[in-house]
């Protein structure tokens, strides 16, 4: 009996420790989405469409601690447990075997209201499900290692043994141990946290200053004002807005990146904001400023989404080709018309339409003026950029703009 006790305990401290490494990771990846950086973060993506947005989302932080680092702490707290109770792994019972019990079931009770949060949220965090996972095992092996004492117990009886020892003095071990692991954690956390936002602080600000210092491309301002853009108007309503061109491919990786961070910029940006996109498709077979076949589902895309913008659904289509960009087929280009409730006839007869490929064409003579090669390149109130500013910059840079305007002509 006691070498399945063993073998219970170390498959606890194991899930364990995986756990705690999932939480730093979630803890990371919420730093991550605060500066919007996309970086760690992408993995979550190949794995969900909506990645782990949901860690940094309104049900992420408790009390202003990220619910990652509370999480990983509970999981410390039972590594701690399971390796006290390895070393006394003789006794035929031991009090902390049940107290792991129990913190393992607190576990999965929290994993239970942080899934039913996430379907609040309509949105699955790929590592957070793997945490419930984890925590599911934690309850099982901790409730195995019970089932070997002498005589053997249940999972009833180490329940009420675990939550009969919380108050008195041996519940003070996993107390103490996870009031001191949240702390440290949270400490380091803060640390990260603060050393990023000042590195970021340096970075944005050498950045703009050199952004600035080029000359501005009004010429080209001037022209994507007058040309049929799709285009929209984001964040407060009364001063002019500084307008982003965003030059891009559908079937870009970095494009999907880009895309992703501008559109979640947007959608909390405290500056008057007017978007517009400039089709760059990276294949020949419609690109002439392009020699070789990088991506070739990106012209047919680039139609595609064309006769979205036809019925009036230019962003909710261009956001359905980066969140798939992977399946860009002709059936896919269809499927997606059809989720959008698109005219099905009038999108196919679109498809095949000469006036289309012409709007493509006006497109690449824009994006030739500025000698674009690679996507996606901004440009922001006629400033290039080559792909997106992260957060701290870009508000530096539409900070700066905003000034300029301000200030009287010399």
């Amino acid at each position: 009996m006691v070498p399945r006790r063993i073998l219970a305990l170390l498959a606890t401290l194991a899930l364990s420790l995986l756990a705690v490494a999932d939480g730093i990771y979630l803890s990371m990846v919420h730093i991550d989405l605060e500066f919007g950086g996309g970086g760690i973060g992408q993995l979550c993506h190949r794995l969900s469409e909506t990645g782990c947005a949901v860690t940094g989302g309104r049900f992420g932080d408790l009390l202003g601690i990220p619910v990652s680092v509370i999480g990983g702490a509970g999981a410390a707290t039972c590594a701690l447990l399971a390796i006290i109770a390895l070393i006394r792994a003789g006794r035929p019972r031991d009090v902390l075997r049940d107290l792991l019990l129990t913190l393992a079931a607190l576990s999965v009770l929290a994993s239970v209201i942080m899934a039913t949060l996430s379907l609040v949220e309509g949105k699955f965090c790929p590592f957070c499900v793997i945490w419930y996972g984890l925590n599911a095992g934690l309850l099982i092996s901790s409730w195995v290692a019970i089932t070997a004492d002498s005589p053997p117990r249940g999972l009833r009886d180490g329940l009420r043994g675990g939550l009969s020892a919380l108050p008195r003095l041996p519940g003070a071990l996993p107390a103490v141990g996870f009031a001191l692991f949240l702390v440290g954690m949270f400490g380091a956390y803060r640390w990260f946290h603060d050393l990023l936002a000042s590195a970021e602080e340096r970075a944005a600000a050498a950045a703009v200053e050199k952004l600035l210092a080029k000359t501005p491309r009004r010429d080209i301002m001037r022209e994507a004002g007058r040309a049929d853009l799709p285009r929209k108007r984001v964040g407060p309503e009364g001063d002019a807005p500084v307008v982003i061109i965003e030059f891009s491919d559908f079937q870009c990786p970095f494009c999907k990146r880009a895309w992703r961070q501008l559109e979640d910029y947007a959608a909390t940006s405290a500056v008057p904001l007017e978007l517009a996109y400039v089709h760059f498709p990276l294949d020949p077979q419609c690109n002439p400023l392009i020699e070789n076949e990088l991506h070739p589902d990106a012209c047919e895309a680039a139609t595609a989404s064309e006769c979205a913008r036809r019925q009036g659904k230019f962003w909710e289509y261009a956001d359905a080709l980066f969140r798939d960009q992977h399946d860009l087929s002709r059936d896919a280009l269809l499927a997606r018309a059809d989720a959008l409730a698109l005219d099905r006839a009038a999108f196919e007869r679109c498809l095949v339409d000469p006036s289309v490929q012409l709007k493509l064409t006006e497109d690449l003579l824009l994006a030739g003026r500025i000698d674009v090669q690679g996507t996606p390149t901004l440009l922001i109130d006629g400033y290039r950029v080559g792909g997106v500013p992260r957060r701290q910059a870009l508000d530096r840079i539409l900070a700066e703009i905003l000034a300029r305007r301000d200030k009287p002509a010399s």
